[in-house]
């Protein structure tokens, strides 16, 4: 008996798998059947539903501008300082209350508000402990809208 070649075999089995699909020419039809009408009503589906475009949303933009209180020299060298050490100049607005601060932090549209406390309006230097209250408006504004 002779060897055959991987070709041979490859085609003897290919004709193999010709012969028992050309037996089951039934299933074959209800699988192509099958295949024509899902899609059918995949397209029909979608014709039904009409999509609906609306205008591109835009936000404001978010003016880079920090508020702090209490205004001070002590305290303005600490935010001209922290602006040297980031690179950039952010725009900056002190306020002597704290009350005031909360107010038009939450009326206008700042970056945040930094709170040093109402003790350290006076002072002439910075104390060793100083305890320091980052407030931003989307928490502040979150909670009132409720």
């Amino acid at each position: 008996m002779s060897a055959s070649s991987n070709w041979n075999k490859f085609v003897l089995l290919l004709w193999k798998n010709w012969i028992i699909q050309k037996r089951h020419y039934m299933q074959k039809l209800f699988e192509i059947v099958i295949s024509v009408v899902a899609c059918s009503m995949l397209m029909m589906v979608r014709e039904l539903n009409t999509p609906e475009y609306s205008e591109m949303l835009t936000n404001n933009p978010i003016t880079l501008k920090i508020i702090y209180s209490p205004q001070n020299n002590v305290f303005e060298r600490v935010r001209g300082r922290a602006a040297r050490m980031l690179g950039t100049d952010v725009q900056h607005q002190g306020y002597n209350d704290t009350d005031r601060m909360f107010k038009d932090l939450i009326a206008n549209n700042f970056l945040a508000g930094v709170e040093f406390g109402d003790e350290y309006e006076n002072i002439t230097r910075l104390p060793e402990q100083l305890t320091v209250d980052l407030r931003f408006p989307s928490e502040m504004r979150t909670a009132s809208g409720c």
